[in-house]
């Protein structure tokens, strides 16, 4: 499965979904309400700042976290991706569920520009992927990835190179399977479904910890 193309309709899906996330994702992933966490999208390029953030460091969102004792929020900086799960024909039948794929993907080189894609920009400190569907209002195995564990990995060739694949617009991509990312250590949060309408007022139990080596 290659990354989805960037168009007006595929940027609506991923705000909508992020302001679903607000919801339902984060106050899991961190452990509080969704009343105490504070937002900073980046991906609009308003400011010089922005710019760097999201043109050339590949983040999306900064999320800022109350810690009990502490003076000031910590911020986190997050690359989203939502993907819709289904393929449908014109009539709006399901031909393909990308569920089954098992795996995130990482574009790395445009080989019709010849220039890098998104591993050689991928600095931020966490990539929430998942799949999201508007009619049902539901996350399908979302998940939280170390980023700098991802990078760590592929220098010490534990997620070989040779899983390079190319996509018809002739972009080589790596996929990388939820269970790889789970044995690696890399995954902060996982779940296999998330209602999107799920929203709290209390504290969760989920905390942020990385997945023991071998779960």
């Amino acid at each position: 499965m290659t990354r989805t193309v960037y168009t007006p309709a595929n940027a609506a899906h991923s705000e909508l979904a992020h302001i679903a996330a607000r919801r339902a994702l984060y106050p899991l992933i961190f452990g509080v309400s969704g009343e105490c966490l504070e937002y900073e999208a980046v991906a609009n390029q308003e400011t010089e700042r922005q710019h760097i953030l999201d043109g050339e460091m590949g983040i999306d969102r900064i999320v800022k976290v109350p810690v009990p004792g502490l003076s000031a929020l910590l911020a986190f900086t997050i690359q989203e991706r939502f993907r819709r799960r289904y393929k449908r024909d014109d009539a709006g039948q399901i031909i393909r569920d990308y569920m089954t794929f098992g795996d995130i993907t990482i574009t790395e080189w445009n080989h019709a520009s010849n220039l890098p894609s998104e591993l050689y920009k991928m600095t931020g400190g966490f990539f929430l992927y998942a799949y999201y569907e508007e009619s049902d209002e539901v996350f399908w195995r979302p998940i939280l990835v170390n980023v700098p564990g991802v990078l760590l990995a592929l220098v010490a060739r534990d997620i070989p190179c040779s899983k390079l694949r190319e996509n018809p617009k002739r972009q080589t991509f790596l996929p990388i399977t939820y269970d790889l990312l789970k044995e690696l250590g890399v995954v902060a949060f996982y779940r296999e479904r998330v209602s999107a309408s799920y929203y709290t007022t209390r504290d969760v139990v989920t905390k942020l910890v990385t997945t023991p080596r071998g779960m």
